[in-house]
């Protein structure tokens, strides 16, 4: 094999077996369908990668294969995502660089790949490299279990076949699936994919979360707060007007709940959490319950989006279930620290309350009456609301509200 990234990239990326043993006969044993999967590189920011398989078709010489790398890849530990592709066997070899090509988004074309079945170990061998060429086994494991909970498949598959351009005016913009192409995005910022491996989440898990906060909260939750369809604009220069419907988000907000449910609870948990929002507290009610709703620790974000327009000012005062997903943001990037964001995740439910005498201290209660000056003049005002939360609903339950509510 001949390795077209230099050694310089693979240096220090692997530490396994160069040469296990891979032996059989591949005309007289075929592999049966099943999953395959094992612990893969020793990088710098991903010490604890895995590669895995999933043989999803076997007829003859052909079939189908799914083919997943977590972190142990290349020296910052790159991700790949080869979804069910077609292969046709050559001698031991089931997939190479030319079926990984244009299914796994510029991580495995970068460097010569084989993946070879071994009929004696009834495992599958990963070999990367020639320049410095490692080889790794993947024995058959127990194939994990997907809840179907949308569709004919589970969300995760959905999820992953969503494409934003389907539903689109005028010229066609091309597909956009939007797991891939976070997954893509994402793999260039290393410290969101190390802090999503430090707070315990997959590449499913963080992929989600960096994909709301970068543009997908566009779509996204005018579905979770009711809407039967969102209308979306394709960028540069809003080309192109696209829309998706409820039944096509919802997957992606099944695994952006799941996500979130994984993390803790943004520290500290007795601090108030600032929001601004567009609606008045009439519009508002007693109780605020629905789709994701993006606070702040940080007053003056939530301040200036309502200081020149009004609004309304939430100050959640109690909360538990608010997530601070800052570290798997563009925005929350060290080189950019533009934003603090803590999340709560659909079906949330805050209830209004009397604002405590300590929420609003001299400095706040000043920069309001000076804004609210100045928007007197056009006849708007900023509303304040203390909020507590309460219990959630379900996703179960969220999808049962028929009545849409944009925040």
């Amino acid at each position: 094999m001949k390795s077209v990234v230099a050694a310089s990239f693979m240096a220090g990326a692997f530490a396994l077996d160069s040469k296990p043993i891979c032996n059989g006969d591949n005309d007289q044993i075929k592999p049966q369908p099943g999953c395959f999967s094992a612990p893969y590189g020793s990088t710098t920011f991903w010490p604890d990668g895995k590669v895995s398989l999933e043989l999803e078709e076997v007829n003859g010489d052909s079939g189908v294969i799914t083919f997943k790398g977590e972190g142990g890849y290349g020296v910052v530990g790159l991700f790949w995502d080869c979804e069910h592709l077609a292969y046709t066997r050559k001698g031991t070899i089931f997939l190479d660089e030319r079926d990984t090509g244009n299914d796994c988004y510029r991580i495995l074309p970068l460097d010569t790949v084989e993946v070879e079945f071994c009929p004696n170990q009834d495992a599958f061998r990963f070999t990367a490299g020639e320049v410095i060429s490692r080889s790794t086994f993947m024995p058959r494991v127990a194939c994990p279990t997907t809840v179907v909970a949308s569709g004919k498949s589970g969300p995760v598959e959905d999820f992953k076949k969503l494409d934003k351009h389907m539903h689109c005016q005028g010229p066609d913009p091309g597909p956009y699936k939007v797991y891939q192409m976070n997954l893509a995005s994402m793999q260039q910022i290393p410290s969101i994919l190390r802090a999503g491996q430090k707070a315990g989440l997959n590449q499913l898990d963080t992929v989600a979360i960096y994909g709301w906060s970068l543009a997908e909260y566009e779509y996204i939750n005018p579905i979770a707060w009711g809407k039967d369809e969102a209308s979306l604009w394709i960028y540069p220069a809003h080309q192109y007007k696209c829309s998706l419907s409820k039944a096509e988000v919802w997957p992606e907000i099944e695994v952006l709940n799941s996500a979130l449910s994984k993390l803790p609870p943004a520290e500290p948990l007795g601090g108030t959490l600032w929001r601004g929002s567009g609606q008045s507290a009439k519009q508002l009610g007693n109780e605020i319950v629905g789709g994701y709703s993006s606070t702040s620790r940080v007053f003056d974000e939530a301040f200036n989006f309502v200081r020149n327009k009004g609004g309304s000012l939430w100050a959640v005062e109690s909360h538990t279930s608010g997530k601070d997903i800052t570290p798997f943001t563009y925005a929350g990037q060290p080189f950019v620290q533009s934003e603090d964001e803590v999340l709560f995740a659909a079906g949330s439910r805050l209830g209004v309350v009397q604002c405590s005498s300590s929420t609003f201290d001299a400095g706040k209660r000043q920069k309001i009456a000076s804004a609210n000056r100045q928007l007197a003049r056009a006849g708007k005002t900023i509303d304040i609301i203390c909020l507590k939360e309460l219990p959630a609903l379900s996703l179960k339950e969220l999808w049962a509200v028929s009545e849409a509510i944009a925040v």
